[in-house]
């Protein structure tokens, strides 16, 4: 499960504000459908993953953190 509180964070460390359609056009979706995965309804795919880790420049931890957090 996605850590949608972390997802939000990073998104707004780069000044996003509608964070629904901010994703929504990161990963070619849907508003409805990135408010699904930021609410934690819909998993991600793996290349949307990879997108927003290219997007926000998570580091290692922050990518655990953030997309697997039970791993630890």
């Amino acid at each position: 499960m996605v850590n949608a509180n972390l997802v939000k964070a990073k998104m707004a460390q780069y000044g996003a504000s509608n964070f629904s359609s901010e994703l929504a056009a990161l990963l070619n979706i849907s508003k409805p459908n990135a408010s699904l995965k930021l609410r934690g309804k819909t998993p991600w795919r793996y290349d949307e993953i990879e997108l927003f880790a290219a997007r926000y420049n998570l580091t290692a931890p922050e990518f655990l953190a953030t997309f697997f957090p039970k791993v630890r």
